[in-house]
């Protein structure tokens, strides 16, 4: 999926302990019980991480979210 769509499943989706990375660096935030956690919350970390590209998966990565730094772009989800 992409854009709203895209959005909208990551958002409506049923979260656990998901993963939170960047294209850019080394570190990966684990958080739990983020049932609550939607891609608004994503924006919080663009002002502590200069990042390009985020990722969202869950434990096992059945499903993965990513926001592209290109605003033309995404962002996108796709569940397995």
């Amino acid at each position: 999926m992409k854009g709203v769509e895209a959005n909208k499943a990551f958002n409506d989706l049923k979260k656990n302990n998901i993963y939170i990375f960047f294209n850019e660096g080394e570190v990966v935030y684990k958080l739990s019980n983020s049932e609550k956690f939607t891609t608004d919350d994503l924006d919080y970390f663009e002002g502590v991480w200069p990042y390009e590209d985020a990722y969202v998966v869950d434990e096992d990565f059945s499903w993965t979210y990513v926001r592209t730094h290109e605003s033309e772009c995404g962002p996108y989800f796709v569940a397995m």
